[in-house]
């Protein structure tokens, strides 16, 4: 039998719950730093409650006092209390059902938790929360008490389960939704699933009182991070990209497969009137009644760019309306679209101005600040602007003459020619100039210019460089991909065990450095005590030399300045080692032998211990970072931080494990020796004590013989005991399970224990309520049991005596027989019911006791019981007796004997 202490392990059940409310209490924290997105403060406040009644719970389970169950039963309320009112809000908001939050009934409903709090811990002042605390329950992984409820509690398992009815049927309305809104409303209702079966099956009764409701979020957690973080359809958009969509100069209105309005940003709300948050899920027909102009050109599905003006009272704007489709991640099927109205009055108030006066047209088209060329009717440039030939490259004297209609890319030789049917031409993308080894992203406009007989004379290009937001754009998606990369590499150090670290900590490094082209990315880990530092894991690209070997233990003095600034600043961004100053002068020798060229390093802490420092070499060329891949790899560091404490833990644990296994290995290979070397000579003394009593008539002779044969016999007891004691503690105790016939067995012990209560005047009787009891037990170990109760009882008792009684008990649908030992002695105080079963204690202690004895008669005792499948309890008051009552279940039929 392996003996491991309690007191570091958690059980299987706890840990399942700790890892889950990690991801609950994530996702807390990701909303709120998103909380400016729709539902996201709600859908946060709703994993925090989570988080809340699934820690409470795990720690619940492990307590073995009522006061910490109590404790965390506390911390749980706070959780469970909260969560109906925010499954309410969650799914007014994302229902987009606002008004409703005016409203008296749902106001009520929000308050209701507060007054079940209140109930919950005034419990002690009315008990209607819970009436009564019953026993524990112990199972193999867990720790239950029993609590008796009262009304409140009722009435708030009722309120529970109507909110999240209510949240179901509010959701369930957005089925009838475009594809979009429907993917978050099944993700949402999905979600919401585990832990309202777990909470049915536990209020059902159907869990042997395990509440099984936080076990369900063992399904709801991964599914939320999986829809927020590799889906992005639940609700919480990255941040930076909702800011760019809100911040766009153009309209933007998002719309589903069934023409249902899904969002617009603030630019549309302030150029069409009817645009409000009461509109989202109506169809486009009704919202934009009042421009039907607008409505007939989105019915044009074949063209997705066009010209259209829009009246605006008595004036009137023009406008390019561009739709594009929005495609499902695997791109197989369209999710809706998005309708951008780009206004380009001016610029069509700039073309008229060029088709009435030759003069302007000149002035404008050298001064004006965007790109301008003229071309012909074949599409040859005849001549263009300044601006034109800084956006493009190359020279006027080049790209006059060139034939757009013939260039490389069919976009822009469409839209030129599309200019040259006597529309409006457009395009947006990148160009690859054809003059210039340049890629610039643009976006152009080609307009025909028309003669007096309406024939096409050629036309006019305005060109726009929009680098700034291509790059922007393009960083977004940099950022999504980083931040990608990092909940995958979080992820898979949460999934891996403690000896597969070392292992998962290189995967990741070789993921980050692949991920940010880097030559070469590594782990330092510090002993200041030794003022050392030595490079545990790394990652090199092809090609690149390793340099773990030679950073072992190395001194911190090494490379001062960087320790120093590490301690300081926190991160170390060095883009170009030949750009340090002179106080890195012993620093650069030993980065410039490593071949490094460009590095960052970042910390490797937690809130208060500097662990090390994770750092990223660049060697073929030189490498910027941006502040936000800084910034992500600061939380790389954080995240490295907790998974090397996590180990250290670990191995901590498994380090005092092993101790403490070794120690009872050598503790009772110690007694059995000890048991045997005493023994022996022991059997000596009594052999020729019993000698001395027999063969020696002088009454003084066998007196003394008589003593030394009573503390002889007393010491070969106790070390019988002890060898007892080391052999079940190893494991190595035989069971013999058989049929016994305990009625018999009883008598006999009886029998042997009764002289023993006459020399003290005490009577010994048996009272059989059954006509015979037959168990499946090791008959020795059944016996001595008996025997060390019944020799106990004899010792603490100076009047009346001892009653054994025999019965049969039906707990929890199982029969069970049960054996009570009475006795009428000094009683054991309540503070001590505990203790006289643990090794070596008893009520008295210390050489000042009153009776005799090892304490290892009860500790052996409840271990024999155990062995034999049975329980032992007590039952006393101080100077009233005691009763010890051993309960043994029957045999299940069809099952074998051990």
């Amino acid at each position: 039998m392996d003996i491991q202490d309690p007191m570091i392990q958690i059980p299987i059940y706890s840990l399942a719950l700790f890892l889950v409310s990690v991801i609950t209490f994530g996702l807390a924290i990701y909303a709120w730093t998103n909380r400016s997105v729709r539902g996201a403060k709600e859908f946060g406040l709703l994993m925090l409650a989570s988080t809340f009644y699934i820690t409470g719970y795990a720690m619940e389970i492990q307590m073995n006092t009522v006061s910490g169950v109590l404790f965390w039963l506390k911390v749980q309320y706070l959780g469970i209390a909260t969560i109906p009112a925010a499954c309410i809000l969650l799914a007014v908001r994302l229902t987009n059902r606002d008004q409703w939050l005016a409203s008296w009934w749902i106001r009520s409903l929000i308050l209701v938790p507060a007054i079940i709090l209140l109930f919950y811990f005034t419990n002690s002042l009315h008990h209607l929360f819970y009436t009564g605390i019953g026993e524990f329950i112990q199972g193999k992984n867990f720790n239950l008490l029993e609590i008796h409820k009262g009304p409140i509690y009722f009435f708030n398992l009722g309120f529970l389960n109507f909110s999240l009815l209510l949240s179901f049927i509010l959701f369930s309305s957005n089925l009838r939704l475009g594809s979009v809104t429907r993917d978050q409303t099944i993700f949402m209702m999905a979600g919401s699933l585990g832990p309202w079966i777990g909470m049915l099956f536990y209020q059902l009764k159907f869990s042997n009182g395990l509440d099984t409701g936080p076990f369900g979020f063992l399904i709801t957690a991964p599914l939320f991070a999986w829809g927020v973080f590799a889906n992005q359809v639940v609700f919480l958009l990255p941040k930076a990209r909702h800011s760019v969509y809100e911040s766009l100069g153009d309209a933007a209105i998002i719309i589903d497969r069934e023409n249902r309005m899904i969002d617009y940003n603030r630019t549309a709300s302030v150029l069409l009137t009817g645009l409000e948050r009461g509109s989202i899920g109506k169809k486009l027909e009704e919202i934009l009644s009042s421009y039907p102009d607008l409505l007939i050109e989105l019915g044009k599905s074949d063209q997705p760019n066009l010209q259209i003006r829009l009246r605006f009272g008595e004036s009137s704007r023009t406008f390019i309306l561009t739709r594009s489709s929005v495609l499902s991640k695997n791109l197989k099927h369209d999710l809706g679209w998005v309708i951008v109205l780009h206004e380009i009055t001016d610029q069509v108030f700039l073309l008229d101005n060029l088709r009435e006066s030759e003069e302007k047209y000149r002035l404008i088209f050298e001064n004006t600040p965007v790109g301008l060329i003229h071309y012909d009717q074949t599409g040859k440039i005849l001549t263009c602007n300044d601006r034109f030939v800084g956006i493009i490259g190359s020279s006027k004297e080049i790209l006059t003459g060139l034939d757009m209609t013939r260039l490389p890319d069919q976009n822009i030789v469409e839209a030129v020619n599309q200019s040259l049917e006597g529309r409006l031409g457009y395009f947006e993308g990148e160009y690859h100039s054809v003059t210039a080894l340049k890629i610039t992203p643009v976006r152009a406009f080609f307009a025909p210019i028309s003669g007096k007989d309406a024939s096409i004379l050629g036309g006019v290009g305005i060109v726009e460089d929009f680098t700034e937001r291509y790059e922007g754009d393009k960083a977004l998606r940099y950022r999504d991909q980083f931040e990608a990369m990092l909940v995958e590499v979080a992820l898979q150090f949460l999934s891996t065990s403690p000896e597969e670290m070392d292992e998962t900590f290189r995967e990741g490094l070789a993921k980050l450095g692949q991920f940010c082209g880097v030559d070469r990315s590594y782990i330092f880990r510090f002993d200041f005590d030794k003022k050392l530092m030595t490079n545990t894991h790394e990652w090199c690209a092809p090609g690149i030399t390793p340099e773990i070997d030679n950073l072992q233990n190395i001194p911190l003095e090494v490379a001062p300045y960087l320790m120093t600034t590490i301690r300081s600043s926190g991160i170390v961004y060095i883009p170009d080692l030949n750009l340090l100053g002179p106080e890195w002068e012993t620093d650069r020798r030993i980065l410039e032998s490593q071949g490094i060229k460009s590095l960052i390093v970042v910390p490797i802490e937690t809130h208060d211990e500097m662990l090390g420092f994770a750092g990223f070499d660049s060697v073929r060329d030189l490498r910027t970072w941006t502040k936000d891949e800084i910034s992500l790899l600061h939380i790389i560091g954080r995240l490295f931080a907790s998974v090397i404490k996590k180990k250290e833990l670990n191995d901590s644990l498994i380090a005092a494990r092993d101790r403490a296994e070794e120690a009872n290995r050598i503790k009772s290979l110690f007694l059995a020796n000890m048991s045997h070397e005493i023994r022996t000579p022991l059997n000596g003394i009594l052999g020729f004590a019993e000698l001395l009593q027999t063969e020696f008539k002088d009454p003084e002779v066998s007196r003394y013989a008589e003593i030394i044969l009573s503390s002889g016999n007393r010491l070969l007891q106790t070390l019988s005991q002890i060898l007892d004691l080391s052999r079940v503690e190893s494991g190595k105790m035989e069971l013999f399970i058989e049929r016994v016939d305990v009625i018999q067995a009883l008598d006999e012990v009886i029998f042997l224990y009764s002289p023993a209560a006459m020399k003290k005047g005490l009577f010994i009787q048996r009272d059989q309520l059954v006509g015979d009891m037959l168990l499946d037990l090791d008959d020795q170990l059944f016996r001595n049991s008996i025997g060390n109760l019944i020799s106990n009882a004899i010792k603490f008792t100076d009047k009346g005596g001892v009653r054994i009684t025999t019965l049969y008990e039906i707990i929890m649908g199982r029969r069970f027989g049960t054996i009570r030992i009475e006795d009428t002695g000094i009683g054991i105080p309540l503070k001590y019911q505990k203790t006289i079963f643990e090794d070596f204690r008893q009520v008295s202690e210390g050489s000042k006791r009153n009776y005799e004895g090892t304490g290892l008669g009860l500790s052996l005792t409840k271990k024999f019981v155990d062995l034999c499948g049975g329980t032992l309890e007590v039952e006393s008051e101080s100077g009233l007796g005691s009763v010890f009552i051993m309960r043994f279940p029957e045999k299940i039929a069809g099952t074998a004997s051990h």
